[in-house]
Protein backbone atom coordinates (compact mmCIF):
# COMPACT_ATOMS: atom_id res chain seq x y z
CA UNK A 1 0.00 0.00 0.00
CA UNK A 2 1.41 3.35 -1.03
CA UNK A 3 1.17 6.16 1.49
CA UNK A 4 0.06 9.57 0.26
CA UNK A 5 2.75 12.17 -0.10
CA UNK A 6 2.52 14.97 2.46
CA UNK A 7 1.40 18.32 1.09
CA UNK A 8 4.31 20.75 0.81
CA UNK A 9 4.04 23.67 3.19
CA UNK A 10 2.93 26.86 1.52
CA UNK A 11 5.51 29.62 1.99
CA UNK A 12 4.39 32.44 4.23
CA UNK A 13 4.06 35.75 2.42
CA UNK A 14 7.10 37.93 3.00
CA UNK A 15 6.74 41.62 3.77
CA UNK A 16 7.00 43.83 0.73
CA UNK A 17 10.56 44.83 -0.05
CA UNK A 18 11.58 47.91 -2.01
CA UNK A 19 11.66 47.31 -5.73
CA UNK A 20 14.91 48.37 -7.37
CA UNK A 21 14.70 50.89 -10.14
CA UNK A 22 15.61 49.27 -13.45
CA UNK A 23 17.15 52.39 -14.97
CA UNK A 24 20.73 53.51 -14.56
CA UNK A 25 21.06 56.86 -12.80
CA UNK A 26 21.29 59.78 -15.23
CA UNK A 27 24.51 61.76 -15.41
CA UNK A 28 22.74 65.11 -14.98
CA UNK A 29 19.82 66.67 -13.14
CA UNK A 30 17.50 69.22 -14.76
CA UNK A 31 17.15 71.02 -11.42
CA UNK A 32 20.79 70.58 -10.38
CA UNK A 33 19.55 68.86 -7.20
CA UNK A 34 20.05 65.20 -6.26
CA UNK A 35 18.53 62.72 -3.81
CA UNK A 36 19.09 59.15 -2.64
CA UNK A 37 16.25 56.78 -3.45
CA UNK A 38 15.95 53.93 -0.98
CA UNK A 39 13.02 52.10 -2.48
CA UNK A 40 9.87 52.10 -4.55
CA UNK A 41 6.80 50.46 -3.04
CA UNK A 42 3.36 49.52 -4.33
CA UNK A 43 2.05 50.03 -0.78
CA UNK A 44 1.94 53.61 0.54
CA UNK A 45 1.90 52.20 4.08
CA UNK A 46 5.23 50.41 3.53
CA UNK A 47 6.77 53.53 2.01
CA UNK A 48 5.53 55.65 4.93
CA UNK A 49 6.97 53.12 7.40
CA UNK A 50 10.44 53.29 5.84
CA UNK A 51 10.30 57.10 5.62
CA UNK A 52 9.30 57.35 9.30
CA UNK A 53 12.18 55.03 10.28
CA UNK A 54 14.63 57.18 8.30
CA UNK A 55 13.29 60.36 9.90
CA UNK A 56 13.80 58.84 13.36
CA UNK A 57 17.42 58.24 12.33
CA UNK A 58 17.76 61.93 11.44
CA UNK A 59 17.39 61.83 7.64
CA UNK A 60 15.10 64.11 5.61
CA UNK A 61 13.01 61.37 4.00
CA UNK A 62 10.06 62.00 1.70
CA UNK A 63 7.52 59.75 0.00
CA UNK A 64 6.63 60.65 -3.61
CA UNK A 65 3.81 58.95 -5.53
CA UNK A 66 4.53 58.13 -9.16
CA UNK A 67 2.39 56.48 -11.85
CA UNK A 68 4.15 53.63 -13.63
CA UNK A 69 3.18 51.02 -16.22
CA UNK A 70 2.59 48.57 -13.35
CA UNK A 71 0.44 51.01 -11.32
CA UNK A 72 1.01 53.66 -8.68
CA UNK A 73 4.28 53.37 -6.78
CA UNK A 74 5.58 55.29 -3.77
CA UNK A 75 9.25 56.27 -3.84
CA UNK A 76 11.18 56.85 -0.64
CA UNK A 77 13.97 59.39 -1.04
CA UNK A 78 16.39 61.25 1.22
CA UNK A 79 17.42 64.73 0.20
CA UNK A 80 17.62 66.84 -1.79
CA UNK A 81 21.32 67.61 -1.97
CA UNK A 82 22.74 70.60 -3.87
CA UNK A 83 25.02 68.44 -6.00
CA UNK A 84 25.67 64.87 -6.98
CA UNK A 85 28.79 64.63 -4.78
CA UNK A 86 26.67 65.54 -1.73
CA UNK A 87 24.12 62.89 -2.67
CA UNK A 88 26.90 60.30 -3.11
CA UNK A 89 28.16 61.15 0.40
CA UNK A 90 24.62 60.82 1.76
CA UNK A 91 24.28 57.43 0.03
CA UNK A 92 27.52 56.31 1.70
CA UNK A 93 26.23 57.44 5.13
CA UNK A 94 22.97 55.60 4.54
CA UNK A 95 24.89 52.48 3.47
CA UNK A 96 26.90 52.54 6.72
CA UNK A 97 23.59 52.80 8.62
CA UNK A 98 22.29 49.69 6.83
CA UNK A 99 20.24 51.33 4.06
CA UNK A 100 21.09 50.79 0.41
CA UNK A 101 20.06 53.44 -2.06
CA UNK A 102 20.66 54.92 -5.47
CA UNK A 103 21.55 58.52 -6.30
CA UNK A 104 18.85 60.03 -8.54
CA UNK A 105 18.01 63.50 -9.88
CA UNK A 106 15.60 65.51 -7.71
CA UNK A 107 12.66 65.79 -8.07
Amino acid sequence: VQQPKPEPEQPKPEPERPKPESQAAPASSATGMWAVQLGSFSSKENADTLAAQLRKEGYMAVVSPVDTASGKMYRVRVGPQENRAGAEQMAARLQKAGHSGQVVPHP
